[in-house]
């Protein structure tokens, strides 16, 4: 981080695991921003930065379900001047469609959903910075290709169809038959 950062610097960690980096970063006085899909590494990063008397602002992103079967992840707001973790935006999951026979994901703004998924800090001269316009190019580059691309790996398991997206993100949906729908 020394070698590659200066004082000040955003710093991004998006497994953010134990949460050594953002101790490493506190301790060097970089700003940073974290997430982990595992409530328990969330957790777990909280209470050692509160050794360093840093107050939870590790923002979960937080998976709700609402009543109507749609799900959203609560998320810091990103924008062209920075990320802002004080002000938070709810973006809605992807859907699972069945399309000419093949599933893919179907969602209501991609360009929000791929906005939310790419890196937010590059590296540039051996230096990593929030680059607004390198992210919206990655965000341009990745709705240029087919939506049927999306999906990378799918599973079929005896509750549904886990399928793992190009982010590495992964879901789980529950294919309801004429069968179990009666049931």
């Amino acid at each position: 981080m020394e070698a590659t950062t200066r004082e000040g610097d955003l710093i991004g960690d998006f497994y953010c695991g134990s949460g050594s980096m953002l101790v490493a970063a506190e301790l060097l006085g970089r700003r940073w921003v974290a997430s982990d899909c595992n409530v328990h590494a969330v957790e777990l990063t909280k209470l050692r930065l509160s050794a360093f008397g840093v107050q939870s602002p590790v923002i979960e992103m937080n998976q709700e379900t609402r009543s109507d079967g749609n799900s959203f992840w609560l998320v810091p707001l990103i924008n062209e001047n920075d990320i802002h973790a004080a002000r938070t935006v709810k973006i809605p999951l992807p859907t699972l469609a069945l399309h000419r026979g093949t599933f893919v994901l179907e969602h209501v703004n991609w360009r929000v959903w791929a906005l939310y998924n790419v890196p937010y800090v590059t590296l540039n001269n051996g230096r990593h910075v929030f680059e607004w316009k390198k992210i919206q190019e990655r965000v341009d580059e990745l709705l240029s290709l087919p939506k049927e691309r999306f999906i990378q790996e799918s599973f079929h398991e005896s509750s549904g169809i886990r399928v793992r997206d190009i982010f590495g993100r992964s879901y789980h949906f529950q294919i309801r038959t004429k069968t179990n729908r009666q049931a």
